[in-house]
C-alpha cells in the first residue's frame, strides 16, 4: 500500500476561522499526529522503538481505513485506532503468558 500525501481529509471543526485551509491532506494530518501519537506511545510502552512503529501502524491504518471522501474528527479517528491497538497488544501479551508453562527456568 503507497502512502498519498494527496489524501484530503475534512477540518476537525465545520466552524473553524474561515482564514484555515478548507481541507486538509494526509501529509498534513499526519505531521500534525505523528509526534502526538510518539508522545502517547512512549509513555504507555516506554520504548521509542515500539512507539515510533506503533505511531506509524496507526497511520497506516487511518489511512487504509478512512474513506476518500472525509473524517469529520481525524484526531479522535486516530486516537481510537491508538487505544485499539494498545489493547490488542495487551490482550496478544496476556494471552501468550497464560499459555507458558508454570515450570520453567528463571
Amino acid at each position: 500500500m503507497s502512502i498519498s500525501p494527496q489524501r484530503r481529509i475534512a477540518p476537525d471543526d465545520d466552524n473553524a476561522d474561515s482564514t484555515a485551509p478548507a481541507i486538509q491532506s494526509f501529509a498534513d494530518v499526519y505531521r500534525r499526529e505523528k509526534p502526538r501519537l510518539l508522545r502517547y506511545f512512549l509513555q504507555k510502552l516506554g520504548n521509542r522503538a515500539d512507539a515510533d512503529e506503533m505511531a506509524q501502524e496507526v497511520m497506516t491504518r487511518f489511512l487504509g481505513a478512512t474513506p476518500p471522501v472525509a473524517v469529520v474528527t481525524p484526531r479522535a479517528y486516530i486516537t481510537r485506532i491508538a487505544t485499539n491497538m494498545l489493547r490488542d497488544r495487551a490482550e496478544r501479551g496476556s494471552t501468550r503468558l497464560a499459555h507458558l508453562p508454570a515450570h520453567g527456568r528463571y
